[in-house]
């Protein structure tokens, strides 16, 4: 998968979980590896395992506190 393809394919969504990329026709550790490579050059932020987030630079807009939250710790009122 190419970055491109990942912004593409989140269509102005800042949080995403890799479950749904694992899904796709690549293989799953190509996945894991290049969002690996991803966190590592800063173009995301790992809030978890399996969570991601955009970095700043290329995030249409910053990540909603609340939304970050309840994906942290569910249930979240």
């Amino acid at each position: 998968m190419k970055w491109q393809d990942l912004l593409t394919l989140l269509d102005g969504a800042t949080l995403f979980e890799s479950a749904m990329h694992l899904a796709g026709k690549d293989s799953p550790a190509e996945v894991r590896r290049q969002i690996s490579r991803w966190v590592a050059s800063g173009r995301l932020h790992q809030l978890r395992r399996g969570l991601y987030a955009l970095a700043p630079p290329h995030a249409r807009e910053p990540s909603d506190a609340l939304a970050v939250v309840s994906r942290l710790h569910r249930p979240s009122y």
